[in-house]
Protein backbone atom coordinates (compact mmCIF):
# COMPACT_ATOMS: atom_id res chain seq x y z
CA UNK A 1 0.00 0.00 0.00
CA UNK A 2 1.37 3.29 -0.95
CA UNK A 3 0.60 7.22 -1.34
CA UNK A 4 -1.41 7.57 1.62
CA UNK A 5 -0.74 10.33 3.52
CA UNK A 6 -0.10 8.14 7.40
CA UNK A 7 0.97 4.82 8.27
CA UNK A 8 -2.82 4.24 10.16
CA UNK A 9 -4.62 5.56 6.32
CA UNK A 10 -2.70 3.00 4.43
CA UNK A 11 -3.44 0.14 7.36
CA UNK A 12 -6.80 0.53 7.48
CA UNK A 13 -7.15 0.37 3.64
CA UNK A 14 -5.06 -3.15 3.87
CA UNK A 15 -7.53 -4.01 6.28
CA UNK A 16 -10.44 -3.46 4.32
CA UNK A 17 -8.88 -4.91 1.24
CA UNK A 18 -7.72 -8.16 3.04
CA UNK A 19 -11.71 -8.78 4.42
CA UNK A 20 -13.02 -8.44 1.08
CA UNK A 21 -10.38 -10.94 -0.23
CA UNK A 22 -11.65 -13.20 2.32
CA UNK A 23 -15.21 -12.89 1.52
CA UNK A 24 -15.25 -12.60 -2.39
CA UNK A 25 -11.78 -14.64 -3.61
CA UNK A 26 -8.65 -13.36 -4.95
CA UNK A 27 -9.11 -10.64 -7.13
CA UNK A 28 -8.53 -11.45 -10.97
CA UNK A 29 -5.25 -10.26 -12.86
CA UNK A 30 -3.71 -7.12 -11.52
CA UNK A 31 -6.81 -5.49 -10.23
CA UNK A 32 -8.69 -2.61 -10.44
CA UNK A 33 -5.40 -0.39 -9.54
CA UNK A 34 -3.19 -1.42 -12.01
CA UNK A 35 -5.81 -1.89 -15.06
CA UNK A 36 -7.06 0.43 -17.70
CA UNK A 37 -10.73 0.79 -18.62
CA UNK A 38 -9.65 -0.51 -22.33
CA UNK A 39 -7.64 -2.87 -20.74
CA UNK A 40 -10.16 -4.57 -18.79
CA UNK A 41 -12.70 -3.86 -21.90
CA UNK A 42 -10.06 -5.91 -24.20
CA UNK A 43 -9.79 -8.97 -21.76
CA UNK A 44 -13.93 -8.76 -21.00
CA UNK A 45 -14.77 -8.98 -24.82
CA UNK A 46 -11.80 -11.87 -25.59
CA UNK A 47 -13.95 -14.26 -23.69
CA UNK A 48 -17.77 -12.84 -23.47
CA UNK A 49 -17.79 -11.55 -28.06
CA UNK A 50 -17.25 -15.59 -28.95
CA UNK A 51 -20.80 -16.29 -27.43
CA UNK A 52 -22.71 -13.24 -28.62
CA UNK A 53 -24.84 -13.26 -31.55
CA UNK A 54 -24.19 -9.31 -31.58
CA UNK A 55 -20.58 -9.70 -31.39
CA UNK A 56 -19.50 -7.56 -34.51
CA UNK A 57 -21.58 -4.03 -33.29
CA UNK A 58 -20.09 -4.62 -29.80
CA UNK A 59 -16.70 -4.85 -31.22
CA UNK A 60 -17.19 -1.87 -33.31
CA UNK A 61 -17.72 0.25 -30.12
CA UNK A 62 -14.90 -1.22 -28.11
CA UNK A 63 -12.57 -1.31 -30.43
CA UNK A 64 -12.70 2.68 -30.02
CA UNK A 65 -11.63 2.54 -26.38
CA UNK A 66 -8.57 -0.15 -27.59
CA UNK A 67 -7.76 2.36 -30.60
CA UNK A 68 -7.91 5.28 -28.45
CA UNK A 69 -5.68 3.82 -25.30
CA UNK A 70 -3.34 2.12 -28.53
CA UNK A 71 -4.40 -1.14 -27.67
CA UNK A 72 -4.70 -4.13 -30.35
CA UNK A 73 -8.39 -4.20 -31.75
CA UNK A 74 -10.99 -7.00 -32.24
CA UNK A 75 -11.51 -8.90 -35.24
CA UNK A 76 -14.44 -11.42 -35.50
CA UNK A 77 -14.44 -14.58 -37.86
CA UNK A 78 -17.95 -16.46 -37.92
CA UNK A 79 -17.80 -19.54 -36.83
CA UNK A 80 -19.60 -20.84 -39.89
CA UNK A 81 -16.84 -19.66 -41.92
CA UNK A 82 -14.12 -21.88 -39.41
CA UNK A 83 -12.92 -24.91 -41.08
CA UNK A 84 -9.37 -25.35 -39.40
CA UNK A 85 -9.28 -24.47 -36.24
CA UNK A 86 -5.44 -24.78 -35.96
CA UNK A 87 -5.42 -22.08 -39.20
CA UNK A 88 -6.77 -18.97 -36.64
CA UNK A 89 -4.35 -16.53 -35.62
CA UNK A 90 -2.31 -17.22 -32.34
CA UNK A 91 -4.13 -16.63 -29.09
CA UNK A 92 -8.09 -16.93 -31.02
CA UNK A 93 -10.76 -17.20 -28.60
CA UNK A 94 -13.59 -19.42 -30.22
CA UNK A 95 -17.10 -19.79 -29.34
CA UNK A 96 -20.48 -20.58 -30.42
CA UNK A 97 -20.76 -17.76 -32.77
CA UNK A 98 -17.55 -16.35 -34.12
CA UNK A 99 -13.37 -16.29 -33.37
CA UNK A 100 -11.94 -13.43 -31.74
CA UNK A 101 -8.67 -12.53 -31.97
CA UNK A 102 -6.34 -9.16 -31.58
CA UNK A 103 -4.79 -7.46 -34.47
CA UNK A 104 -1.70 -5.15 -33.56
CA UNK A 105 -2.55 -1.35 -33.11
CA UNK A 106 -1.76 0.56 -36.10
CA UNK A 107 -1.19 4.26 -35.68
CA UNK A 108 -3.30 5.06 -38.54
CA UNK A 109 -5.91 3.21 -40.60
CA UNK A 110 -6.18 2.97 -43.95
CA UNK A 111 -9.00 5.08 -45.61
CA UNK A 112 -10.74 4.17 -49.19
CA UNK A 113 -9.98 6.28 -51.90
CA UNK A 114 -12.80 8.86 -51.99
CA UNK A 115 -13.36 8.52 -48.37
CA UNK A 116 -10.82 10.82 -46.79
CA UNK A 117 -12.81 14.03 -46.92
CA UNK A 118 -15.65 12.02 -45.28
CA UNK A 119 -13.78 10.58 -43.04
CA UNK A 120 -12.54 13.77 -42.11
CA UNK A 121 -15.96 15.78 -41.61
CA UNK A 122 -16.82 12.53 -39.41
CA UNK A 123 -13.59 12.98 -36.99
CA UNK A 124 -14.59 17.22 -36.53
CA UNK A 125 -17.92 16.20 -35.65
CA UNK A 126 -16.78 13.23 -33.16
CA UNK A 127 -13.71 14.97 -31.57
CA UNK A 128 -15.41 15.93 -28.53
CA UNK A 129 -16.44 12.22 -27.78
CA UNK A 130 -13.42 10.86 -29.03
CA UNK A 131 -11.33 12.94 -26.30
CA UNK A 132 -13.85 11.90 -23.49
CA UNK A 133 -13.47 8.34 -24.31
CA UNK A 134 -9.57 8.43 -24.99
CA UNK A 135 -9.41 9.99 -21.30
CA UNK A 136 -11.41 7.30 -19.60
CA UNK A 137 -9.77 4.22 -21.96
CA UNK A 138 -6.27 5.36 -20.33
CA UNK A 139 -8.06 5.75 -16.72
CA UNK A 140 -7.38 3.17 -14.26
CA UNK A 141 -10.24 1.39 -13.50
CA UNK A 142 -10.79 2.25 -9.58
CA UNK A 143 -10.62 6.17 -11.15
CA UNK A 144 -13.54 6.42 -13.16
CA UNK A 145 -16.18 8.10 -11.64
CA UNK A 146 -19.67 9.20 -12.29
CA UNK A 147 -18.95 12.51 -13.71
CA UNK A 148 -16.20 11.38 -16.09
CA UNK A 149 -18.81 9.01 -17.83
CA UNK A 150 -21.35 12.11 -17.11
CA UNK A 151 -19.47 13.99 -19.12
CA UNK A 152 -18.87 11.37 -22.04
CA UNK A 153 -22.95 10.93 -22.23
CA UNK A 154 -22.54 15.16 -22.64
CA UNK A 155 -20.23 15.06 -25.08
CA UNK A 156 -22.23 12.64 -27.54
CA UNK A 157 -25.32 14.24 -26.88
CA UNK A 158 -24.01 17.54 -27.97
CA UNK A 159 -22.83 15.47 -31.77
CA UNK A 160 -26.66 15.25 -31.76
CA UNK A 161 -26.16 11.46 -31.79
CA UNK A 162 -29.49 9.42 -31.44
CA UNK A 163 -30.32 7.94 -27.61
CA UNK A 164 -30.27 4.35 -28.48
CA UNK A 165 -26.64 4.94 -29.57
CA UNK A 166 -25.88 6.64 -26.27
CA UNK A 167 -27.84 4.29 -24.07
CA UNK A 168 -25.38 1.07 -25.90
CA UNK A 169 -22.56 3.18 -25.18
CA UNK A 170 -23.78 3.27 -21.51
CA UNK A 171 -24.98 -0.15 -21.27
CA UNK A 172 -21.41 -1.20 -22.38
CA UNK A 173 -19.95 0.46 -19.77
CA UNK A 174 -22.31 -0.90 -17.14
CA UNK A 175 -21.70 -4.03 -18.08
CA UNK A 176 -17.90 -4.00 -17.66
CA UNK A 177 -18.15 -2.68 -14.05
CA UNK A 178 -20.65 -5.49 -13.48
CA UNK A 179 -18.73 -7.82 -14.27
CA UNK A 180 -15.22 -6.77 -12.91
CA UNK A 181 -17.23 -6.28 -9.33
CA UNK A 182 -18.85 -9.77 -9.87
CA UNK A 183 -17.01 -12.39 -11.78
CA UNK A 184 -13.49 -10.83 -11.18
CA UNK A 185 -13.79 -9.85 -7.07
CA UNK A 186 -12.53 -6.02 -7.75
CA UNK A 187 -13.51 -4.05 -5.04
CA UNK A 188 -13.30 -0.38 -6.60
CA UNK A 189 -14.90 1.30 -7.77
CA UNK A 190 -17.66 1.00 -4.67
CA UNK A 191 -20.71 1.52 -6.97
CA UNK A 192 -21.23 1.32 -10.64
CA UNK A 193 -19.76 4.40 -12.37
CA UNK A 194 -21.74 3.44 -15.60
CA UNK A 195 -25.61 3.81 -13.14
CA UNK A 196 -27.86 6.08 -13.39
CA UNK A 197 -25.96 8.47 -16.07
CA UNK A 198 -28.64 11.59 -16.97
CA UNK A 199 -29.70 11.92 -20.68
CA UNK A 200 -31.44 14.92 -22.45
CA UNK A 201 -35.17 13.78 -23.24
CA UNK A 202 -36.97 10.55 -23.28
CA UNK A 203 -35.55 7.77 -25.83
CA UNK A 204 -37.84 7.76 -28.39
CA UNK A 205 -39.30 4.57 -29.62
CA UNK A 206 -39.04 3.51 -33.08
CA UNK A 207 -41.96 3.09 -34.19
CA UNK A 208 -43.17 3.02 -38.33
CA UNK A 209 -45.30 1.12 -40.42
CA UNK A 210 -45.16 1.54 -44.69
CA UNK A 211 -48.19 3.03 -46.47
CA UNK A 212 -49.93 1.42 -49.45
CA UNK A 213 -48.19 3.77 -51.46
CA UNK A 214 -44.83 2.67 -50.17
CA UNK A 215 -45.92 -1.09 -50.24
CA UNK A 216 -46.43 -0.22 -53.74
CA UNK A 217 -43.57 0.97 -55.22
CA UNK A 218 -40.96 -1.68 -52.78
CA UNK A 219 -43.19 -4.23 -54.59
CA UNK A 220 -43.00 -2.65 -57.84
CA UNK A 221 -38.34 -2.57 -57.35
CA UNK A 222 -38.88 -5.79 -56.23
CA UNK A 223 -39.93 -7.09 -59.57
CA UNK A 224 -36.60 -5.61 -61.25
CA UNK A 225 -34.16 -7.41 -58.72
CA UNK A 226 -31.68 -9.74 -60.61
CA UNK A 227 -31.86 -12.11 -57.38
CA UNK A 228 -35.04 -14.00 -57.41
CA UNK A 229 -34.69 -14.91 -53.82
CA UNK A 230 -34.87 -11.49 -52.92
CA UNK A 231 -38.55 -10.91 -53.61
CA UNK A 232 -39.31 -14.12 -51.31
CA UNK A 233 -37.16 -12.80 -48.52
CA UNK A 234 -39.16 -9.30 -48.19
CA UNK A 235 -42.29 -11.36 -48.54
CA UNK A 236 -41.53 -13.72 -45.27
CA UNK A 237 -39.89 -10.47 -43.29
CA UNK A 238 -43.42 -8.65 -44.29
CA UNK A 239 -45.54 -11.11 -43.07
CA UNK A 240 -44.17 -13.07 -40.27
CA UNK A 241 -42.02 -9.86 -38.96
CA UNK A 242 -38.64 -12.15 -38.60
CA UNK A 243 -35.56 -9.93 -37.92
CA UNK A 244 -33.21 -10.11 -41.17
CA UNK A 245 -30.94 -12.56 -39.77
CA UNK A 246 -33.60 -15.00 -38.59
CA UNK A 247 -35.22 -15.48 -42.67
CA UNK A 248 -31.65 -15.34 -44.06
CA UNK A 249 -29.25 -17.11 -41.42
CA UNK A 250 -31.70 -18.86 -39.00
CA UNK A 251 -34.70 -20.57 -40.97
CA UNK A 252 -34.74 -24.22 -42.27
CA UNK A 253 -36.35 -25.87 -44.14
CA UNK A 254 -36.52 -28.61 -41.70
CA UNK A 255 -38.21 -26.06 -39.66
CA UNK A 256 -40.96 -25.65 -41.58
CA UNK A 257 -44.17 -27.04 -39.83
CA UNK A 258 -46.53 -26.82 -42.80
CA UNK A 259 -49.50 -28.94 -41.31
CA UNK A 260 -49.48 -26.40 -38.40
CA UNK A 261 -48.51 -22.98 -40.57
CA UNK A 262 -45.44 -22.87 -37.88
CA UNK A 263 -41.72 -22.12 -38.59
CA UNK A 264 -39.56 -23.30 -35.76
CA UNK A 265 -36.48 -21.31 -35.13
CA UNK A 266 -33.42 -23.34 -33.23
CA UNK A 267 -31.55 -20.24 -32.66
CA UNK A 268 -33.35 -16.99 -32.47
CA UNK A 269 -31.43 -13.91 -30.92
CA UNK A 270 -34.11 -14.49 -27.81
CA UNK A 271 -33.05 -18.56 -28.41
CA UNK A 272 -35.31 -20.79 -29.81
CA UNK A 273 -38.96 -19.98 -30.73
CA UNK A 274 -41.96 -20.40 -32.90
CA UNK A 275 -42.86 -18.16 -35.87
CA UNK A 276 -46.35 -18.34 -36.84
CA UNK A 277 -47.10 -18.43 -40.98
CA UNK A 278 -49.72 -16.47 -42.60
CA UNK A 279 -51.67 -17.62 -45.62
CA UNK A 280 -49.31 -15.76 -47.87
CA UNK A 281 -46.72 -16.96 -45.60
CA UNK A 282 -47.35 -20.58 -46.70
CA UNK A 283 -47.15 -19.16 -50.21
CA UNK A 284 -44.21 -17.68 -50.85
CA UNK A 285 -42.38 -20.72 -48.89
CA UNK A 286 -44.54 -23.66 -51.38
CA UNK A 287 -43.05 -20.82 -54.68
CA UNK A 288 -39.59 -21.35 -53.99
CA UNK A 289 -39.73 -25.26 -52.46
CA UNK A 290 -37.18 -27.23 -50.39
CA UNK A 291 -33.94 -26.84 -51.90
CA UNK A 292 -30.06 -27.18 -50.79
Amino acid sequence: MSGYKTQAAAEKELRQRVTYMEKHGRPHGDGPDRTTVAQAMQQHALKHLPSLKGADQEARRINKYLRAARLGTLALIPMSEVTDPNLLPKGACMGKYFAVYLKPYTSSRVIPQGLADHRKLLLTKTGGSDRQRAVIARMKMSQVNHDHLQDLVRALEAEKLAKATIVQEQALLRRLFNHARAKWHWPRPDTNPACKLKLAGELVMRKRVMTEEEQQRLDEALDYCMNDLIGPAVGLLTETAMRAEECLNTAKWGGVDWDNCILHLEDAKAGAREVPLSPKAIEILKSMGPSA
